[in-house]
């Protein structure tokens, strides 16, 4: 079995409770000869959208991977999630790129 390299982080309110995570991995850039970021998920509670917490965990993130030296964060996300990619617009640039999948 492949033991995966995820590492998740969690956003917490002043009493402890979970509002957010993210999950991270690095992956290699083979052409570039470099190891990258990826983030599989990114989740915020409804209640807590438009408060900062999407942001907070994505700059977390690049934060880590700035740390390993990892040269981006890299994610995708749905074509209709408008909400999440104004966020991302602000953050990030998107790349002109397409996901495809094949199941096994």
């Amino acid at each position: 079995m492949t033991r995966l390299q995820v590492k998740a982080i969690v956003a917490v309110t002043q009493d402890g409770r979970a509002v957010g995570l993210a999950h991270y991995r690095p992956f290699p850039r083979p052409l570039r000869a470099t190891v990258a970021c990826f983030l599989d998920d990114l989740f915020v509670q409804e209640d807590f959208r438009r408060a900062g917490v999407g942001t907070a965990l994505i700059r977390e993130v690049a934060k880590i991977a700035r740390s390993k030296g990892w040269s981006s964060v890299r994610w995708i996300t749905s074509e209709s999630n408008h909400r999440a990619q104004a966020v991302y617009d602000r953050i990030a640039t998107k790349l002109d790129k397409l996901t495809y999948e094949m199941p096994v």
